[in-house]
């Protein structure tokens, strides 16, 4: 049926069609009945059921015939008395002496005689919808050319579709579009950035991007959705799907071959505007841009550019003046990490531990060795890596200095080693000393009173056999040692 949004003019008065209740003809004049009262009009019974052909003619208690505007119903009840009541979409209601099945059929009849028309565009500067629900095809805003304004429901993505230009329509709430200027001829699918801007039009001026670091990503904008010349204004999406561009798997818009869907597509280091599936390197910028949708002639990608980050970008991290082979250290005063040369660091370069590096003569190992069971090799002798020391006189008290010694004695008269308690010399287990009797005095090395337990005898002790016999002996647990040679 028409639409009952409609606007009509009764006495150069606008008033939308479901708001106008009956008319009640008096002859000389028409009485329309509205939501706020009525209106007296000169205008003839005839060119009023012109303008508005849903007005059905009904007879009221007292006979009087009055024309009821079916559209502008919202109830119709029977009566105890068998009267109709009539109920409007207005503050009005009336009693009229058909029944309920007439009335109904009336209207009915009315629709199939196609009185009430189809619904055809309708011209309107403000339109409401109270008590009910209107079910369009399609609405179209003033303003726009040609299609342009038109929204209808997409089924296929289940949105609403508003058109914006003759190549361009907005799935609404699944995409996000940028109105812009082209500084230059760009084509559909083309990756852009902002380059500047129009005057004080507050649009962007746009031109194809290239990744190959002469450009700050931050300017990156989207991807083209509709070809553009230069100067022309259009669109570019942010966030959705842009569709009718090559990106079959044998040679694209972007000159590429292998594409598939799900293949994900980054701005180009090498063609300004292009997509690219190999993922550049630094120092070109690896840009995310878009997924292949379907990789054919007609194809389509969801387009979702992800500009990235420099390191100095982070939240925690302060970069500024850098130089060659800069490092990163973390500042905890400020808490952040901040870029530091070498020096500022306390890192020294390579090498730089090596100058001025003098030979030491007398190495001492400062703590205990654990060889994890492996064997030390080399010649002690002539590697230096033992001390030899000489003893020339007839008794030594060793000390802990003297682990891993060997020790000669030189003296005529009988020489005696003692080894002292592990309160004196807290020599560590599984230290050795060795001795030679390199002189024709006895050698005795005997254990310190009876704490301390020699070849398994407190305060025992121990006798070279002949001059230039040895012993070797060894701590095996704190006031243990054995003792191993010509004796």
């Amino acid at each position: 049926m028409a639409s009952p949004l409609r606007i009509v003019s009764i006495e150069n008065q606008p008033y939308r069609v479901d708001s106008i209740a009956y008319v009640v003809d008096d002859t000389t004049v028409r009485r329309v009945h509205f939501f706020a009262g009525n209106v007296e009009t000169s205008a003839s019974l005839a060119s009023l059921q012109t303008l508005i052909p849903e007005l059905i003619a009904l007879t009221t208690a007292n006979g009087d015939t009055i024309y009821v505007n079916a559209i502008g119903l919202k109830r119709i009840e029977r009566t105890l008395a068998d009267d109709t009541l009539l109920t409007f979409n207005t503050t009005y209601s009336l009693y009229v002496t058909e029944d309920v099945d007439t009335v109904k059929s009336l209207i009915n009849a009315a629709v199939a005689s196609g009185t009430f028309g189809t619904m055809a565009l309708q011209d309107a500067d403000n339109v409401n919808i109270t008590g009910g629900v209107a079910a369009l095809d399609s609405l179209q805003f003033k303003g726009g050319s040609a299609s342009a304004g038109t929204m209808s429901w997409n089924t296929d993505d289940e949105t609403v579709d508003l058109v914006l230009d003759a190549a361009v329509t907005l799935q609404i709430g699944q995409e996000q579009l940028v109105h812009v200027k082209a500084a230059e001829n760009i084509n559909n699918g083309e990756i852009v950035y902002a380059s500047s801007a129009v005057g004080a039009s507050g649009k962007i001026e746009v031109t194809k991007f290239i990744a190959d670091y002469s450009i700050d990503e931050l300017y990156v904008l989207g991807v083209a959705t509709e070809d553009l010349a230069i100067g022309q204004i259009g669109f570019i999406t942010t966030f959705g799907v842009v569709r009718g561009i090559n990106l079959s798997d044998g040679g694209n818009i972007y000159g590429e071959t292998g594409y598939d869907s799900g293949t994900i597509l980054y701005a180009s280091p090498t063609t300004a505007g292009y997509l690219t599936k190999t993922a550049p390197t630094s120092p070109d910028l690896r840009i995310p841009t878009a997924i292949v949708l379907k990789a054919n002639a007609n194809g389509s990608m969801f387009v979702r550019p992800n500009a990235g980050y420099h390191i100095g970008e982070l939240h925690d991290v302060n970069i500024s003046g850098v130089s060659d082979k800069d490092v990163l250290q973390y500042n905890s005063a400020q808490s952040r990490w901040e870029n530091k040369t070498l020096s500022a660091a306390g890192i020294q370069p390579a090498g730089a531990y090596l100058l001025n590096v003098v030979e030491d003569t007398t190495p001492q190992l400062g703590g205990s060795l654990d060889t994890q069971g492996n064997s030390i090799t080399g010649n002690y002798a002539t590697d230096g890596r033992r001390a030899l020391l000489i003893e020339a006189g007839s008794t030594r008290t060793l000390a802990e200095s003297d682990a891993g010694d060997f020790i000669v004695t030189t003296s005529t008269a009988a020489t005696t080693i003692t080894i002292p308690e592990s309160a004196t010399a807290a020599f560590p287990i599984g230290t050795e000393i060795d001795f030679i009797q390199k002189g024709s005095g006895a050698l005795t090395i005997s254990a310190s009173g009876a704490s301390v337990e020699l070849n398994g005898s407190a305060g025992g002790s121990v006798v070279v056999t002949a001059q230039w016999g040895g012993v070797s002996i060894k701590k095996i647990d704190a006031n243990e040692w054995i003792a191993v040679g010509k004796i």
